[in-house]
């Protein structure tokens, strides 16, 4: 998943922006990207204290009340966080400070959709997604992260369905593959099943994956697995902040 963050302060520059990103990606073969959108520094420090590297792109307006964007991206940088910064300015009066905060750019206001789209495609491609080794027979595979659907043992093997539909069977214990991906994404739901919260559709009596099938939940522990992901789902879906 591909995380895109706006800060704005201005809300009709917030839906301009937004729109121009989705016009931008919409037909082109990426992977899946939320964007999440917010008025204030303040919001989008305390959306990523516990997780700095949550996104990916920030797109961050220099000018806003309260604090400005240049104060919140050195305060990102403190706490470790990582993603792209591309400034939204008016002016370039910060160009010199956005090399202590290792900006990968700025966008004057307003910005044209060419330019929105230069950077998008700049950026994602330069994205590494993470990947993950595994041995299916004799064949050594090198699976995206993102493209795993669920794992399920199976003896003394698990099954790895992919969101392609396709299925490996690997030599390994359940166990041993989670603490591998160690990504907060997968949960272990049953005994003999991990799956990819980002790929869940519903939840009835199990998780209803994207693809149709469903997984089950382990019965003893079904209330705090569901909590669980109802946590992870109001924190990584797609979200637009106010105030």
């Amino acid at each position: 998943m591909y995380r895109i963050a706006i800060c704005d302060d201005c809300r009709q520059d917030q839906e301009k922006l937004r729109r121009m990103i989705h016009q931008t990606l919409r037909d082109k073969p990426v992977c899946p990207y939320q964007i999440v959108v917010m008025e204030s520094g303040e919001k989008l420090l305390s959306l990523v204290m516990d997780a700095p590297d949550y996104f990916d792109l920030i797109f961050l307006d220099i000018y806003m009340a309260g604090m400005n964007g240049m104060e919140a991206a050195k305060k990102l940088r403190e706490l470790g966080c990582r993603s792209a910064l591309i400034f939204l300015t008016t002016s370039p009066d910060f160009a010199l400070e956005s090399y202590d905060v290792e900006a990968a750019g700025y966008l004057l206001k307003p910005p044209a959709p060419e330019a929105v789209e230069k950077a998008l495609n700049k950026h994602m491609e330069e994205k590494p997604r993470k990947k993950i080794r595994v041995l299916a027979g004799r064949e050594k595979r090198y699976l995206y992260q993102n493209d795993i659907l669920y794992a399920e043992s199976r003896n003394h093997d698990i099954i790895i369905c992919l969101s392609s539909g396709e299925r490996l069977q690997v030599r390994e214990k359940l166990s041993d593959f989670e603490a591998e991906l160690a990504d907060k994404r997968f949960l272990r739901c049953h005994k003999s099943f991990l799956i990819n919260m980002d790929a869940v559709k519903d939840v009835k009596e199990g998780f209803v994956l994207k693809n149709g099938e469903t997984i089950p939940i382990r019965a003893r522990d079904k209330a705090a697995i569901a909590e669980e992901y109802y946590q992870y789902f109001v924190s990584h879906t797609v979200k637009t902040w106010r105030g």
